[in-house]
């Protein structure tokens, strides 16, 4: 009994060794790796990253490989890089300048132009490099507008031998793009969309009679916390160019009447954090003109400076 319970594991201890396979180590490393950086100038961006690959075992497992990519922080392929604040911005990995499929994970079992493969042509070679492609495409998910902040992501590149039972090796490499504060203004006439063109605007208000009206908008557009102000060269006034004569006038904003605070000292106009919608933020400006009585004739002018600031 005690001799057939022996041979029986023995038995055992020979079949579970017979199916154990070492993996061949190819002495494998990952050496200037791209990291990817997008430069922001408000357009599409693409970047090609390097990918080298070195071996100390020249070996007949050793030659051939495929280069895999994980999904990143999004947890699938539509691909994003996130801020501090949780926006985002999307973008994606290829294999070329002509692939239109995101490079995938090993493990997915990717399509041909999927993956990216590298092979050591001659026995002797050590060194292969092979490239890829990062895109940033605008307009982002349908948005012109992005948040300030800086955007990032992590993800793993694989390397493994193509059939072969070869140690595998990884490395991360960081997606990144600083979109820095931008503020915008528009001055146009009352209902009329934002146009960064439009920085200065005329109010002719022709021969003045008391009480006319003149109005003009004044749109801020930015993507991150804002503050806006306007001041009047001479506090709320229009002056003769040939003398010291002036006609005053009354300011609203959206309709609430403000009162200058002085010559060419800015009044504030209002303020807020965060981002602005695209189509910008609207200040209805109304000007109406006071009493020309016993003024001299001739031509009377006021400037009106607005000043945008952000406050991120």
């Amino acid at each position: 009994m005690n001799k057939y319970f022996l041979h029986f594991m023995m038995i055992l201890f020979f079949l579970f060794g017979k199916n154990t396979f070492a993996q061949t180590d190819c002495g494998l490393s990952l050496d200037n790796v791209s990291n990817v950086t997008f430069n922001w100038d408000g357009n599409s961006q693409t970047f090609t990253g390097n990918i080298t690959l070195r071996r100390t075992n020249t070996g007949g497992n050793c030659k051939n490989f495929e280069i895999g990519f994980s999904t990143g922080l999004a947890g699938n392929y539509a691909r994003r890089a996130t801020s501090l604040n949780s926006n985002y911005i999307s973008y994606n990995l290829y294999k070329d300048n002509q692939a239109n499929a995101p490079l995938k994970a090993l493990d997915t079992n990717p399509n041909k132009g999927e993956f990216i493969a590298i092979k050591f042509k001659k026995k002797t070679d050590v060194v292969e490099s092979v490239t890829f492609e990062a895109r940033f495409l605008m307009p982002n998910d349908n948005r012109y507008f992005l948040s300030k902040g800086l955007y990032k992501d992590i993800v793993e590149i694989r390397v493994e031998s193509k059939g072969g039972n070869v140690l595998s090796i990884t490395k991360n490499i960081e997606i990144s793009l600083d979109i820095p504060a931008e503020i915008n203004i528009s001055l146009i006439s009352p209902g009329g969309t934002f146009d960064s063109g439009t920085k200065a605007y005329t109010l002719d208000f022709g021969t003045i009679s008391a009480g006319d009206v003149r109005n003009v908008d004044l749109k801020v557009k930015s993507n991150a916390g804002y503050s806006l102000s306007i001041e009047s060269l001479y506090n709320g006034a229009l002056k003769n160019t040939l003398n010291s004569d002036k006609i005053s006038y009354n300011l609203s904003v959206n309709g609430i009447p403000k009162t200058f605070n002085g010559p060419s000292v800015p009044l504030p106009l209002g303020s807020a954090p965060g981002v602005t919608p695209e189509s910008g933020v609207n200040f209805g400006l109304g000007f109406v003109i006071g009493s020309p009585a016993g003024k001299s004739s001739g031509e009377y002018k006021d400037f009106i400076t607005v000043t945008a600031s952000s406050t991120d």
